[in-house]
């Protein structure tokens, strides 16, 4: 599953929040549910510069619970790994974004 390029992301909730989200649940136009996953790396003592990015399904109730697993530190299989760079988020960084 390829990630939506130049698309635009509504977030639908995220956790943690440090220059902006570093664990999102996003959907894309086509009601499709991703988990962009960046926490605190305690080995570099620092936020890392990129997102780990997960393929939810098409459910936002699973999706949902998907992210409580993410957050107690179960991830799944990464889809692609996502410089923040070629992120775009709204002016409150909390609403939507686009990967360039």
């Amino acid at each position: 599953m390829n990630i939506p390029v130049g698309r635009n992301f509504r977030i639908v909730a995220y956790r943690g929040f440090y220059d902006l989200p570093r664990i999102i649940l996003a959907e894309s136009e086509k009601s499709l549910f991703w988990i962009f996953y960046s926490p605190f790396d305690d080995d570099l003592d620092e936020y890392p510069d990129s997102y780990a990015v997960f393929f939810v399904g098409a459910d936002e109730n699973d999706a949902r619970a998907a992210l409580d697993e993410y957050c107690a530190g179960r991830v799944g299989r990464i889809v692609e790994t996502i410089p923040i760079s070629r992120f775009e988020f709204d002016q409150g960084r909390h609403s939507s974004f686009i990967v360039r």
